[in-house]
């Protein structure tokens, strides 16, 4: 049964390797399956989704949406000043707030930080490099050390002191973000005139002239439905912009036809009489779009645009898409999504970050589309967050604690509705953790794990504990560049119990190779979420991430690999 255990989880890697299923829904699926063949009780199983950790994270993530609505971009865009084109500073900044805030939501503020002649590739990348530095500080810096504290709990273990991470996690982030300020600007010096600000060329427009056939006939009626490498996303009328356009929408004189998709194709157009066909920088077009990339988590991930009736399920009209820094020029409909796309949205009036689209989208834009809290409220939220994380980091109280009183005073003050504590519970996250929890204690439990531990004491009688040790951060950073850096975490940390168990020493260093190593994704888009947030924006291809990561992972390694077992002995 272990073998067949075994086989079942690498089924499940691989297909979440290849994006032909969805992390949370493949590792409960997993989960469940186990359940049926009674490889795991009832109360192991919902106990895993109830963890303390998952509680905590789940908390974090509601108070950070808070956070996001405060004046903390306002106040940081003053502090760095004139000195944005300071990597070092952004770099500290960016550290400081991912060791206590979620690395997602740090990278989207600093992202709306950097004014368009700042939005260059040569900064983007060593934001999110720096994110997953500041993460590895704190135990509640990133999922995966929480993941990690809420197994030692479950294995009956001494959870983490609140800084126990900072002992590695601090020189890390110090020698990361002197190599990037050092060597980010020659690495990625290539990119340096690029920009983002490019909106004027993913549309067409079309001006319907007096007389027209299209006048007083609907969108559906005048078949701008069915053109064959155009799609009609926006019109403009009096200086008003309708979008998304429906299709009973009545076209009348004087109307501008926006259209996207591949715009350097008019021959669609050339069949309408009466129609003006011209292309120019309007404002009015750049005033409802909003950047968002695809997540890991998406339900869209592999279906046709066409097929998920996006415009009338999220508010908004597809003008562009971007993949490995290339625009898709052919029809959007017919555009297969992947992990990571960058689509560039035409939002309606009503257009709000809900639930839905925050478990499909990673939003850059979702700080502008939102509204923020005055002066005076913004301080006081901030300043009551971080004196919870003061007084949880010196023991005076428990973290779960704190955020339970925190998110109730937040609900007594108005800050939040319960019903938008309810929307902004990130169920996929819960069950991806939770999932993942529980599989690990089917490894455990089963003697699954065991094979691979077994396997990897053989080789220790030749490379001795460190070497092992070596082994097992080594396995976590490559399943983190090809999966989820949860879903490494989740493989990895049973392997690594079992086999300090094995040998005869303390758990600890490998549990923290195992934390350190799943956080070590510097060479893929795919292993974290803030690479997958700049890649698209800045244009990034594969090269890009190993030209800058590899050095980067090197000497994060190095890092690990020997403060870890000085400061946490076998």
């Amino acid at each position: 049964m272990d073998i067949f255990i075994l086989i079942c989880l690498l089924a499940v890697i691989i297909l979440i390797i290849n994006n032909k299923i969805e992390p949370p829904l493949a590792f409960l699926g997993l989960l469940v399956f186990y359940f049926l063949l009674d490889l795991i009780s009832v109360k192991d199983l919902l106990g895993s989704f109830v963890n303390k950790s998952i509680i905590i994270l789940t908390l974090l993530i509601i108070i950070a949406d808070i956070i996001a609505r405060t004046q903390i971009t306002s106040f940081l865009s003053k502090l760095i000043g004139i000195r944005k084109r300071n990597l070092f500073g952004i770099g500290i900044f960016v550290s400081l707030l991912s060791s206590f805030l979620s690395n997602t939501l740090v990278v989207q503020m600093f992202i709306k930080l950097l004014d368009k002649k700042e939005f260059k590739s040569k900064l983007l990348l060593p934001v999110s490099y720096a994110a997953i530095l500041g993460g590895t500080a704190t135990v509640i810096g990133t999922s995966t050390n929480l993941i990690a504290n809420g197994f030692l709990a479950d294995m009956g273990l001494r959870p983490f002191n609140f800084l126990d991470f900072a002992y590695v996690g601090i020189p890390l982030v110090v020698a990361g973000l002197l190599y990037l300020t050092l060597c980010s600007k020659k690495v990625l010096k290539h990119k340096e005139n690029d920009n983002i600000d490019e909106s004027w060329n993913y549309f067409l427009e079309a001006r319907v002239l007096k007389n027209s056939g299209l006048i007083n006939k609907t969108v559906l009626e005048n078949k701008l439905r069915r053109l064959e490498s155009l799609f009609l996303a926006e019109i403009i009328r009096n200086n008003r912009l309708i979008s998304p356009v429906t299709p009973s929408e009545i076209i009348l004189e004087d109307d501008v036809l926006v259209f996207t998709g591949d715009v350097e194709n008019i021959k669609d157009l050339k069949k309408f009489d009466g129609i003006e066909i011209f292309r120019e920088k309007s404002d009015i077009l750049n005033q409802n779009l909003v950047w968002c990339v695809l997540s890991h988590n998406s339900e869209l991930i592999g279906g046709k645009i066409k097929d998920c009736d996006f415009r009338k399920r999220f508010n908004a009209a597809i003008v562009a898409i971007k993949r490995e820094g290339e625009n898709l020029r052919h029809k959007i409909g017919e555009i297969s999504l992947k992990t990571g796309d960058h689509l560039i949205l035409a939002v309606g009036e009503n257009f709000v970050p809900t639930r839905e689209i925050k478990n499909n989208f990673y939003l850059l834009d979702e700080l502008e589309t939102v509204e923020k809290f005055d002066t005076k409220n913004s301080i006081f939220i901030f300043i009551s967050f971080i004196l919870v994380i003061i007084l949880s980091a010196l023991n005076i109280i428990s973290l779960l604690k704190g955020l339970f009183v925190l998110l109730f005073l937040y609900l007594f003050k108005g800050y939040i509705s319960f019903n938008n504590v309810i929307k902004n519970t990130n169920l996929n996250i819960i069950i991806l953790l939770g999932s993942a929890l529980g599989i690990s204690k089917v490894l455990v439990s089963n003697g699954a794990s065991d094979i691979i531990s077994d396997f990897i004491i053989n080789i220790s009688r030749v490379i001795g504990v460190y070497g092992t040790f070596v082994v097992i951060y080594l396995l976590s950073v490559v399943l983190t560049e090809f999966t989820l850096n949860a879903s490494a975490v989740a493989i990895a940390l049973p392997i690594a119990y079992l086999t300090a168990i094995s040998l005869n020493v303390s758990p600890l260093p490998f549990i923290f190779a195992v934390t350190y190593g799943s956080s070590a994704s510097f060479l893929t888009k795919f292993g974290y979420q803030t690479n997958m947030l700049v890649s698209a924006a800045g244009k990034y291809k594969l090269k890009d991430f190993i030209k800058l990561g590899l050095p980067l992972s090197i000497i994060y390694s190095i890092i690990v690999l020997t403060l870890v077992p000085l400061f946490f002995r076998f």
